[in-house]
C-alpha cells in the first residue's frame, strides 16, 4: 500500500490521495482501496475495487464511501488483525485490516483529514470527530 499521485487513468488520477490493498475484516478478503480528495465536482470518499488491475481496467468501484458521511473514523483492537480502522455510518461499519503500522496510521490521518475538511498545522495529529 502506499500512496499514489496518479494512476494509469490519468483523466481522474489527479485527486487521488492514497492507494493499496486492505482487508476487510468482516469477509477477511483483499481489496484495493482509493482514497480521494474533494474536487468541485465531486466530495472526498473511499472507493474500493476487487483488485488493482479491475481498478486500472475502469471496472466501478464495488462501494464507494463518502467520507462526509461518516460520523466516526477510528482505530480499533481487533484479535486477528494487527491494525484496524473502522468506519462507521448510520448504515454499517466498514472495518479494513492492514498489516503495516506506519502504512496504518498515515491511511488514518489522511481519512480523518479528508473526512474533516480541514488542514491541520505542521506536526499536528488529526483526531476522531466522534461526540462532537
Amino acid at each position: 500500500m502506499s500512496a499514489s499521485g496518479g494512476g494509469s487513468r490519468p483523466y481522474e488520477g489527479y485527486n487521488i490521495v492514497r492507494t493499496g490493498y486492505m482487508k476487510k475484516v468482516k469477509t477477511g478478503r483483499r481489496k484495493w482501496f482509493v482514497l480521494r480528495n474533494e474536487t468541485p465536482e465531486a466530495q472526498a470518499r473511499l472507493e474500493y475495487y476487487d483488485s488493482e488491475k479491475k481498478y486500472q481496467g475502469g471496472v466501478a468501484p464495488r462501494k464507494v464511501i463518502l467520507l462526509k458521511t461518516c460520523f466516526n473514523i477510528n482505530q480499533i483492537n481487533n484479535s486477528k488483525h494487527k491494525n484496524v480502522i473502522a468506519l462507521y455510518t448510520k448504515d454499517e461499519c466498514l472495518s479494513l485490516g492492514i498489516e503495516d503500522d506506519a502504512e496504518a496510521d498515515a491511511w488514518f490521518k489522511d481519512l480523518l483529514l479528508l473526512q474533516q475538511g480541514v488542514e491541520l498545522p505542521e506536526g499536528q495529529v488529526p483526531k476522531p470527530t466522534f461526540g462532537e
